[in-house]
């Protein structure tokens, strides 16, 4: 019986892979840990623009008159 398996991470080399499997090669590799690592990424930023609700809260700032004289 032959396997048709895909080993991704080389700690699960010994566990997973039965003999005559090939590891995945480092560019695939590379790409899945990129995309998995995006993938992350964007879940968090999408639960942090729709789950999260800043308090609102008024803010006065004084700008003295100087500030608004066209500079010459």
């Amino acid at each position: 019986m032959t396997w048709k398996v895909v080993v991704v991470s080389p700690l699960l080399w010994p566990i997973y892979a039965p003999h005559g499997v090939f590891a995945m090669p480092s560019l695939f590799r590379f790409l899945a840990l990129i995309g998995i690592l995006c993938g992350l990424l964007y879940g968090g930023m999408f639960a942090l623009a729709n789950l999260y609700q800043p308090k609102q809260r008024e803010m006065t700032i004084t700008v003295p008159p100087d500030k608004f004289a066209k500079q010459r």
